[in-house]
């Protein structure tokens, strides 16, 4: 299925910020099932969304991935598993989370209140970089509207994580939502990594 995108804010260096919108998407979730079962490490990640499990058991065996070079360092990883994150940061479960969001949407298509807060705090983002024993999010904010959703990052690893992550917040946080709707898809990331890649990967996205 080809996908259309635009890039609003493109990126010129390492770290810069990148604005991007994908317009009337709607995947089939069986195409998105078959990707996580050809990726070991994607295929775990999606086990542990999934299950909500935030413990290092199952992605250990890839500390060597740049998202997980801190995991000998952490306790856990509340930050990286976002269906466990929401749940902790918003002080409601993922499921009831997501329930309000679309009786909301049903009642009112206008809000631009539906927020969905994924950030850590500034003491657990400072400790994480001086000590790096928290594990803490690169996805800050997940912001619904009607047929509408916009995903607001701190980091976001191109090469490593864009396309998983691509995929796992369609499967747990758009889906869920829109369900077999077209959806319009905003990402905004205010530092980006590996910049060079982002033309292979936005190809493997349009083309899942």
């Amino acid at each position: 299925m080809n996908l259309k995108y635009n890039i609003i804010k493109n990126l010129e260096f390492e770290n810069d910020d990148l604005l991007l919108k994908f317009f009337n998407i709607k995947i089939n979730k069986k195409n998105i099932e078959k990707v996580f079962k050809s990726n070991k490490y994607l295929y775990e990640k999606f086990k542990k969304f999934k299950n909500k499990d935030f413990t290092k058991v199952g992605l250990y065996k890839f500390k060597n991935r740049n998202s997980l070079r801190n995991i000998s360092n952490v306790k856990n990883l509340k930050g990286t598993i976002y269906t466990y994150s929401i749940q902790f940061k918003n002080e409601l479960l993922y499921e009831d989370i997501l329930e309000k969001i679309k009786e909301r949407l049903k009642e009112n298509k206008n809000t631009r209140k539906l927020i969905i807060r994924v950030a850590d705090s500034f003491l657990d983002y400072f400790k994480s970089d001086k000590y790096k024993n928290i594990d803490v999010s690169c996805l800050n904010l997940i912001h619904y509207y009607n047929n509408n959703i916009k995903f607001i990052f701190r980091a976001l690893d191109i090469k490593n994580e864009f396309f998983f992550d691509f995929l796992l917040l369609y499967y747990f946080f758009i889906y869920p939502i829109y369900r077999k709707k077209f959806v319009n898809i905003t990402f905004y990331a205010s530092t980006v990594q590996n910049i060079k890649y982002l033309d292979i990967i936005l190809n493997k996205i349009i083309n899942i």
